[in-house]
């Protein structure tokens, strides 16, 4: 938003340096215009530098914009945008959604008012040509991308509107200023306030009506008995423990494409899956080889993955289902439908690993990733899942998968390859039963297959609208249970123990029972993390997606803290702006009172 203000700015300052029409002062005006907007951006730099360095590990770096020329909307749904009550939602990930500019009649009809009365045409002519490239920045689609940092926005793509709005309102304000004498009687300023008084309500309620997905009470509620859940978890475990949500609210539950994501920062405790600007790229590619999910702009979780939860420490999965190879909490009751299940496999904070190349691993599906993850971690070959065999058979409405039950101790895992991932309502069913829509963009991947009661032999069935249904292709695994246990007894032997853990700090102990360990602490990893072992500075290594030390024999005390990359130099370059800008100002009151006293003689 500051960028776009920023960039309003310069278009603003040219406007009415124009409309002036002071030709001899242009230079002058510009330069100082400069300045001023120089020494501005400079006096943000203690917010804005930590934001741009975090925006650099993910959105930032985005480098799939396309520029080809293209409006969003047509005229009608232009002209629509301006009517009151109006609200024009789109699907996620299309472009079919309109730009809301209404804000009140009155002003509307003062604007029209504007350019008809008897102002100086050059600044009528000025204001227009400004308005219209405005519009047509909202709607075309490579200077619409402009205004949102040389990227695509791919929801609420007019993201600049409210700038729109404003030199709207800037429009009527000219006019009520010059143009109409009538403003200051009393019965008109009645007239107004009612009129306006009435349209925002009506407004509001139609916008609040359409938009709200829940009542306010039910989400009050729904909101104090979360944080009653997470209070409840916070104090009976005072470990370090990663949380998760396998179902998210609302009376479609079947529809678990979307996922739970900001809770954890709304309820304090600690998740991944988290939608920001500032995503950890690296960390949402591992997520993917993983196999959680396809969408990169966000870490998403919906099902757990048993292996790799147990290796990010996510302890704790809250779900209206049950988790295969987890515990159920009894005493911890059901709240918003939803009961607490217990990973018994979850590792530590942080643990010895034989290499922690993770990044540059190959393999033929996620499955396959995983075994080769877990075997790098171990330095030894791992066979954790397994593949299954499956029949495929075309439908008249889709496709369905039958895959025979193994024997042995396991959990049963499956995602289907090349679905269009489009508005299209496309449903998972896992033994007959719904799961989930699975062609939304931000549809999860992998689930899990419950074992059939009666029958050896499981079905999933993707049904819906199936254009490519005889391209699809199902992977199907299974988690050995007694493979995967002797790996995670493995990892378990040497782990970081935490002594405390506060937002930005963590202190533990780690015992290397040898030179040149390697501890792998499943903190991604982040150029902010300050690190002392025994009260000495070391480094991490920054090729790695999590935080990894070399650790000397021994016991190894580490220190963790954590300050915003570029927080200090945007401090320091924040307070060079402030000092400078004092300057220029104590020099310029010096000249004009110099001048004054010139004129004065």
């Amino acid at each position: 938003m500051a960028y776009m203000c920023c960039l309003f700015s310069v278009l603003y300052f040219f406007f009415e340096l124009f409309c002036a029409g002071e030709k001899k002062k242009y230079v002058v005006s510009i330069v100082q215009y400069g300045v001023t907007m120089l020494l501005a951006v400079m006096g943000s730099m203690v917010l804005f530098l930590p934001t741009a360095m975090n925006l650099l590990q993910g959105k930032g770096i985005e480098s799939t914009t396309d520029y080809t020329p293209g409006f969003h909307i047509g005229i009608k749904t232009l002209i629509k945008g301006l009517l009151p009550g109006v609200w024009m939602q789109k699907s996620f990930g299309t472009e079919s959604q309109g730009i809301m500019l209404f804000c009140g009649t009155f002003v509307l009809f003062c604007v029209v008012a504007y350019f008809l009365s008897k102002r100086n045409l050059k600044e009528k002519v000025l204001s227009a040509v400004l308005m219209i490239f405005l519009v047509v920045s909202a709607t075309f689609i490579p200077l619409e991308n402009v205004w949102n940092g040389f990227r695509k926005a791919n929801s609420y793509y007019c993201r600049f509107s409210f700038i729109i709005v404003f030199f709207i309102i800037y429009l009527t304000a000219a006019y009520l200023e010059k143009g109409a004498k009538f403003i200051h009687k009393k019965w008109f300023k009645s007239v107004v306030c009612v009129w306006i008084s009435v349209e925002l309500l009506f407004n509001g309620y139609s916008i609040v009506k359409s938009f709200a997905p829940v009542e306010g009470h039910k989400y009050s509620e729904y909101d104090e008995q979360q944080q009653e859940r997470f209070n409840s978890l916070e104090g009976s475990d005072d470990d370090f423990y990663r949380t998760e949500q396998a179902s998210v609210a609302g009376e479609d539950k079947g529809a678990n494409y979307l996922g739970v994501f900001n809770e954890g920062l709304q309820f304090g405790y600690h998740s991944f899956a988290t939608y920001t600007s500032t995503i950890n790229s690296a960390l949402t590619e591992l997520y993917h080889k993983c196999g959680y999910h396809d969408y990169y702009k966000f870490m998403q979780y919906n099902e757990p993955l048993l292996l790799t939860d147990s290796l990010w420490g996510i302890k704790y999965i809250i779900s209206d289902h049950d988790i295969e190879g987890c515990k159920k909490d009894i005493d911890a009751g059901v709240i918003n439908d939803k009961s607490v299940y217990l990973n018994p496999y979850a590792l530590n904070l942080g643990y010895r690993v034989q290499d922690a190349d993770i990044e540059n691993i190959e393999a033929e599906n996620a499955f396959e990733y995983q075994n080769m993850l877990l075997s790098t971690l171990l330095g030894e070959n791992i066979q954790c899942f397994k593949k299954v065999d499956s029949q495929k058979t075309v439908l008249e409405d889709g496709d369905e998968f039958q895959i025979k039950v193994p024997e042995q101790e396991h959990i049963l895992y499956g995602y289907i390859d090349h679905v269009i991932k489009n508005a299209a309502q496309t449903v998972i069913f896992i033994n007959g039963k719904a799961r989930t829509t699975y062609s939304r963009v931000t549809s999860y991947k992998t689930f899990q297959i419950d074992d059939p009661e009666q029958s050896d032999i499981a079905t999933v069935t993707l049904k819906g609208n199936i254009p490519n249904k005889d391209e699809l292709e199902g992977v199907f695994y299974y988690l050995d249970m007694r493979e995967f246990r002797a790996a995670i007894e493995k990892l378990k032997t040497e782990m970081f123990q935490i002594e405390d853990y506060t937002e930005g700090s963590v202190t533990g102990t780690y015992t290397a029972t040898e030179d040149n360990e390697k501890l792998m602490l499943t903190i991604p990893y982040d150029k902010g993390w300050r690190i002392e072992c025994n009260g000495k500075t070391v480094t991490a290594d920054a090729d790695r997606t999590f935080t990894v030390l070399t650790m000397n024999k021994g016991e190894n005390k580490i220190t963790m803290k954590y300050i915003s990359p570029g927080f200090r130099e945007g401090a320091i370059i924040s307070l060079l702006a402030i000092l400078l800008f004092v300057i220029w100002q104590r020099a310029e009151k010096k000249r004009m009172m110099k001048f004054c006293g010139e004129v004065h003689i």
